[in-house]
């Protein structure tokens, strides 16, 4: 996304202070990952607007609280967020679902001394990518369109602590569980009081790393200003 450099250009021509160009970022990022990244819209969608964003900063027209106030309300609502989120896709190794799931387990963490850093800890898939053949996972997931289908939404996903062992990866859930438990991590814990992981679970996690992201952007990030 290309879209903001103009504002912030004029925004420097104006001398203005750099927390309010980081505060202007932020929302940028706000937007960017509610609309581009989770619901999947085209970015040019916004070049129009930000032009215009850019022309009215640029001859005082337009100061940094108004212009943030216009960023955030191109924002998707959370009820669409949320649904995007359980719709999404998210392929292998995605740096960008790393850093917001980092983002949304650190804001529930906040009140406690964890910290989830941003080295050493890869996206797991719970329901592996690679099942072993005549595994549990393939007469929970015995078609391999639904298969997919799970094994790359965000209720199947989660983060290792970077002390935890991960030595699990496509072990059968009843294995893998025993290494939730051990993790440094609240959220791999709660995963170990499962039973099985079928599409139901996924669907159930889905819904909670939905609410935990709505809620992070809501609170967390609006502080960023």
């Amino acid at each position: 996304m290309k879209q903001h450099r103009p504002i912030i250009l004029a925004m420097l021509f104006q001398k203005r202070e750099l927390t309010e160009i980081n505060a202007v970022l932020n929302a940028v990022i706000e937007l960017a990952i509610k609309n581009f990244y989770f619901d999947e819209q085209k970015a040019n969608t916004i070049e129009t607007k930000f032009t215009d964003y850019a022309r009215d900063v640029y001859s005082s027209k337009l100061n940094t609280d108004s212009l943030i106030e216009k960023i955030r309300k191109l924002c998707i609502s959370d009820n669409q967020l949320k649904e995007s989120i359980k719709q999404k896709q998210f392929p292998q190794n995605n740096s960008k679902i790393s850093f917001i799931l980092r983002n949304a387990y650190n804001y529930e963490y906040r009140n406690n001394e964890l910290e989830v850093s941003s080295s050493g800890n890869d996206v797991e898939h719970i329901l592996p990518q690679t099942p072993k053949e005549h595994s549990q996972w393939l007469n929970w997931f015995p078609e391999g369109e639904e298969r997919n289908k799970y094994t790359y939404n965000i209720g199947n996903l989660t983060l290792w602590h970077n002390n935890d062992n991960r030595s699990a990866k496509n072990a059968e859930f009843n294995v893998k569980r025993k290494k939730y438990a051990q993790s440094g991590l609240k959220e791999n814990r709660d995963l170990a009081q499962n039973n099985k992981w079928t599409s139901s679970e996924i669907e159930t996690r889905a819904d909670h790393l939905a609410e935990i992201i709505c809620t992070t952007f809501s609170e967390y990030w609006a502080k960023l200003e």
